[in-house]
């Protein structure tokens, strides 16, 4: 089991590495955290829209925003990581 210190020292090299401009760590820090953008869209996607637009879909949009958009994150550091993945398929 991967502890939340271990996890965030992980995301903490990764953002170094991206910020050195390493294409493959946002890659890989947006990989790890698929799982949680999945989950927060499935509950607050309609059933409606759900039925027109695939989850996947709306990370991919939201990978390419927060890839689009480092940065601006790497510089200001205004949220969480994950929050900022978040904040992308809202």
């Amino acid at each position: 089991m991967v502890n939340e210190s271990s996890e965030s020292s992980e995301t903490d090299r990764l953002l170094e590495r991206a910020e050195a401009g390493d294409p493959s760590a946002l890659e890989t820090l947006f990989a790890g955290h698929r799982d949680y953008l999945r989950q927060m869209i499935d509950l607050r996607m309609d059933p409606k829209l759900r039925s027109r637009i695939d989850v996947s879909d709306v990370i991919q949009e939201a990978h390419v925003e927060a890839v689009r958009r480092i940065d601006d994150f790497l510089r200001r550091r205004p949220m969480g990581r994950t929050t900022h993945f978040a904040r992308k398929v809202e």
